[in-house]
């Protein structure tokens, strides 16, 4: 398994090549809806957190997690990464083409784009 932080036990092995998503290791029916996916290949995917207003590439066979995006804190930035603010990202997907990041940023109604080239996220939508 691999344990994301303290509260949620998120993924358990990918034999089948598909992952599996746990519940919380305690229930917390106030935040449906909290975690996105999108798978990348068979061990990677990008996730939407929108408890934290992040969004993280994780390898559960690696137990690693890479951050992507996102302060950490609610609110509506575009700029650098690091900076940039969402306010519960709700969807995530990956352009195979431009490989920039779309997320459906639900909080602010808009969707946002991640260029990992430039290290910087817009607006492109709301």
């Amino acid at each position: 398994f691999f344990q994301f932080n303290e509260h949620q036990v998120l993924f358990a092995g990918l034999s089948s090549g598909v992952v599996s998503v746990r519940a919380p290791a305690r229930p917390q029916p106030d935040q449906p809806g909290r975690f996105a996916v999108e798978p990348l290949d068979k061990t990677r995917f990008l996730l939407a957190d929108a408890h934290s207003h992040q969004i993280w590439l994780v390898d559960p066979v690696a137990k690693s997690r890479c951050f992507v995006a996102g302060s950490g804190r609610p609110g509506f930035r575009d700029g650098p990464l690091a900076t940039a603010q969402m306010q519960g990202p709700a969807g995530v997907c990956l352009d195979p083409e431009t490989h920039h990041i779309y997320v459906a940023d639900r909080g602010n109604h808009r969707v946002r784009q991640i260029n990992l080239s430039s290290g910087m996220m817009s607006t492109v939508a709301g």
